[in-house]
């Protein structure tokens, strides 16, 4: 074996390699607290916090640390734009599994789903928040091509909020049909 290659044979001598120091009882480490994830805070180490330890070493999750995975794999989905057969890829599988053994994955049905129960959740929010907006509201329009040469156009409202933080949100999203006959 080479010098620039790892040895990745199991030693028990290493700290890596905790299977053998595995509890024999189940134990809940730390409780996931719904406050913290729902404001965003410290919310990559919530779902880890979420864990017990079986007996047999491996993690297992409660119902509210799935969720929780759930919600922050439609994130990542939303947030780069990535389709929603992003979940049938058999890498992006075999992370999950290597991840969270026991976590039966999402088919596009059910990521359809979280991310329309996302939605519904964002849209409260921002709800709320313009209800609870003292100041002046401004509203933008843009329009623009895609690369499939399919036009939209986009509804922008932005506020100043009493901390003197500016805020835009996309109101709507459309897809406009033109006929454009030139002669």
């Amino acid at each position: 074996m080479s010098s620039s290659q790892p040895n990745l044979d199991f030693d028990s001598n290493n700290p890596l390699n905790t299977q053998s120091q595995a509890p024999s009882c189940d134990i809940n480490l730390i409780d996931i607290d719904d406050a913290e994830c729902e404001s965003g805070r410290q919310t990559s180490q919530a779902f880890r916090r979420s864990t017990k330890i079986s007996s047999s070493g491996g993690p297992k999750h409660t119902s509210e640390a799935w969720n929780y995975f759930k919600r922050e794999i439609t994130k990542m989905i939303i947030m780069h734009e990535f389709p929603l057969s992003f979940v049938d890829y058999d890498e992006f599988k075999d992370v999950l599994d290597f991840l969270a053994p026991n976590f039966n994955g999402m088919s596009r049905n059910t990521l359809k789903s979280e991310v329309m129960k996302l939605y519904e959740v964002e849209k409260s929010r921002m709800i709320m928040m313009l209800d609870e907006n003292t100041s002046r509201i401004a509203l933008t329009t843009d329009m623009w091509t895609s690369n499939q040469k399919k036009c939209y156009m986009v509804v922008t409202t932005h506020f100043i909020e009493n901390t003197w933080k500016l805020h835009s949100r996309i109101l709507r999203c459309m897809r406009l049909i033109v006929n454009l006959k030139l002669k």
